[in-house]
């Protein structure tokens, strides 16, 4: 069984190495990686290509669209790249091809947790029916057995994705509005932090503050933008989210953020 890579970065290399007991091939011309005929000479292709913010804040699914026109395997396509809500119905409409979109959570840091297969609980699977089980046989030789599949429609599983990253931004910001009231009454918020994690409720995941201050890297400021300028085009308030944004601007500003990827290394951001 022959697997493509369509976008060798971090998320595109990490997805290989699942799959290094296939015939493997890698799609990415920028980095002199492949061909045309490698998008169509497969059983799967797997979409790992960037979606970057546009300046409307929207996402960006261009490389995504140009890869589905592209690639035609034997048995079906799947999309890890986050896409805006309906992308993925949109071009199974259009193309009538195979696609499948499965939301990554594998992060950007090499040593992000969920990297270790032995740290997945479950994995999700947007697409028909007839295409998601071919895709679950897939990824369950690639993970083992002892994980949890969900079939959803391709909505449902972007939104999860979407949700998600959003959920883990307001986290980030609120831990830092905290941080900021510890420092103006004099306490010591790694303190106030252990004591709050005591309560089983909360996890502690994205709750440190490092210097650099709120949330950055290449997915949660892209994803949180993307899914509020998604939501005012279908007139859905979400003031919250709005206020994470403004909120972790502010914290920005007020830390030394030279190199944001340190902030999505320290919290597991993905």
């Amino acid at each position: 069984m022959k697997v493509t890579i369509a976008g060798y970065g971090s998320v595109g290399s990490y997805v290989a190495g699942l799959f290094d007991d296939h015939e493997l091939a890698i799609f990415d011309p920028p980095l002199g990686f492949g061909t045309s005929d490698d998008l169509t000479d497969t059983d799967f292709v797997i979409i790992c290509v960037p979606t970057p913010r546009l300046p409307s804040g929207e996402c960006d699914t261009s490389i995504v669209e140009e890869v589905v026109g592209l690639s035609d395997p034997r048995v079906a396509i799947v999309c890890h790249s986050t896409v805006a809500v309906g992308t993925t119905e949109r071009l199974i409409a259009e193309t009538g091809k195979r696609l499948v979109f499965v939301p990554e959570y594998a992060g950007e840091s090499e040593n992000h947790p969920l990297r270790d297969p032995a740290n997945r609980r479950f994995l999700i699977y947007g697409g028909n029916d007839s295409v998601t089980s071919a895709v679950r046989d897939l990824y369950e030789g690639a993970y083992g057995s002892g994980l949890k599949h969900y079939c959803v429609s391709p909505t449902v599983a972007e939104v999860v994705k979407y949700m998600e990253n959003a959920f883990l931004a307001t986290k980030v910001a609120f831990c830092n509005e905290f941080f900021e009231l510890c420092e103006t009454v004099g306490v010591d918020y790694e303190r106030v932090r252990q004591l709050w994690l005591e309560d089983d409720r909360i996890n502690p995941s994205h709750t440190v503050v490092t210097e650099e201050r709120g949330y950055g890297g290449q997915c949660l400021p892209k994803d949180t933008a993307a899914i509020s300028a998604s939501a005012r085009a279908l007139g859905v308030p979400m003031e919250i989210l709005e206020a994470v944004q403004e909120a972790n601007a502010r914290h920005r500003a007020n830390g030394e953020a030279e190199e944001p990827l340190l902030v999505a290394a320290a919290q597991g951001a993905g």
